[in-house]
């Protein structure tokens, strides 16, 4: 008798499904208290019994990966999104449910605050968060961290690209409660903006992360606040490569334009080529440096002055060896202002002008010294002797030499404009490179 109560009594705990571990709770309890929460509480309400009472929605972004759209002049935000609340209506005594001390719900199950973002580049009808499960504790505290992904309008100033640095500004708040309904708020500990999960980005450095509340009152004929958290990220644009290219290549540029004028003033046409070559190579340089600028963005590159301003001043430099090449040869009137500068800059102590020599002109001497230069002597016998130590010019001879002062004057006017020239786009070229580079390091 008493084997066939053991086997019956064995029978209807298998029949029932009672667990043998009072401690651990059974899939009945997550049921039953699943039940019996959801059909207690109403997705589309505040969850408080007071309704005059507001909810306190502490808030915090936890940082995955931070990138900027160009063309888009967008930044783009992807985090989690950490909200903790209390339900009062998602509370119960774990000792009924088997000890079961949490439990999850569906996003849809449960009320959610509305959160949006404000200045979303998407608009406020897409929704950023992801789909994740909600998880509640039987005090009624609620714990939501949905992925989100981000997208914000932020307005690039290019003026110091490629180095350029960008602030932007992530607006979240509840889209149809007032701050007396639903009460935004950053964590206690201050970790408004979390950094522990950050994946850095190779193209943008993150500099700076804040976290604001703003109270705001738009009619002021009610009390009604409205909150917003503001995330300010501020990112710096890394490109190492794009600058080192800008500064060498700016800088060999620059240096051949100004070697050219330590050549002869007779090489021409190498002065010329060289500058002919650097024009073409800055402004190659110039159309590959707008292409790769954003087709968007306030404001002019600093880089973009630098190579117009180049470009301009290698013009006016090959304009000046034009003028110089076509000036070579050519006399000097001894009554003009530049014979006067030449005289006072170079005839004092022996010295050629800026240690320039003058350039030798044969043509004096080929073919026309028989009929510009002659000598001769006194037919009188009583004075050969006066004659042969004494011989006068013929007024040929008195104009060969004054067009070879005059054009050596010239040529020693030139060599000082030259100098001057130099001097000129020395400091023009090097005042421009300084500013790029203290703008792009």
């Amino acid at each position: 008798m008493a084997r066939y109560v053991l086997l019956l009594a064995f029978l209807l705990v298998t029949c029932l499904n009672l667990p043998f571990s009072a401690g651990d709770p059974s899939d009945n309890d997550i049921s039953t208290l699943r039940t019996f929460l959801v059909s207690n509480n109403y997705s589309v309400a505040r969850p408080v019994k007071d309704h005059s009472q507001n909810i306190t929605v502490m808030f915090s972004l936890s940082l995955n990966h931070v990138d900027m759209i160009d063309n888009k002049q967008e930044m783009t935000v992807n985090g989690w999104i950490v909200m903790l609340w209390m339900d009062e209506f998602l509370q119960w005594d774990p000792k009924t449910y088997g000890g079961l001390d949490r439990i999850h719900f569906n996003e849809k199950e449960i009320w959610l605050p509305d959160i949006s973002v404000f200045n979303s580049a998407e608009g406020t009808d897409i929704d950023p968060y992801g789909t994740v499960p909600v998880l509640v504790k039987s005090s009624g505290l609620v714990h939501w961290i949905p992925p989100a992904q981000i997208h914000v309008k932020c307005s690039m100033d290019l003026t110091e690209w490629p180095r350029d640095s960008h602030t932007c500004n992530v607006i979240m708040g509840s889209w149809t409660h007032h701050g007396k309904q639903i009460d935004l708020r950053f964590f206690h500990n201050d970790s408004k903006i979390t950094k522990e999960n950050y994946i850095e980005n190779p193209n943008w450095v993150l500099l700076e992360t804040s976290g604001s509340r703003k109270v705001s009152h738009y009619n002021s004929d009610n009390d009604e606040p409205y909150i917003e958290l503001i995330f300010t990220l501020k990112v710096q644009r890394n490109a190492k490569a794009k600058a080192a290219y800008i500064t060498n290549c700016a800088l060999a540029l620059m240096i051949v334009v100004l070697l050219s004028y330590f050549l002869p003033l007779h090489r021409s046409l190498m002065r010329l080529l060289l500058h002919l070559t650097s024009l073409t190579l800055y402004v190659v340089s110039y159309v590959i440096l707008l292409a790769s600028l954003p087709s968007k963005g306030g404001g002019v590159p600093t880089v973009v002055r630098y190579f117009s301003g180049s470009i301009v001043l290698t013009v006016f430099s090959l304009m000046a060896n034009i003028g110089f090449t076509l000036s070579l040869g050519s006399p000097m009137p001894s009554s003009s202002f530049g014979l006067k500068i030449v005289n006072f800059f170079g005839t004092k102590g022996g010295m050629s002008p800026l240690s320039c020599n003058p350039m030798r002109y044969n043509r004096f001497e080929e073919g026309e010294e028989s009929d510009s230069v002659t000598h001769y002597a006194s037919p009188s016998s009583a004075s050969t002797t006066a004659a042969t130590n004494n011989l006068t010019a013929t007024p040929g001879t008195a104009d060969a030499e004054e067009r070879a002062h005059a054009i050596s004057s010239s040529h020693k006017l030139l060599c000082i404009i030259n100098a001057l020239c130099l001097l000129l786009f020395v400091i023009a070229f090097f005042t421009d490179f300084a500013m790029l580079m203290s703008t792009i390091r």
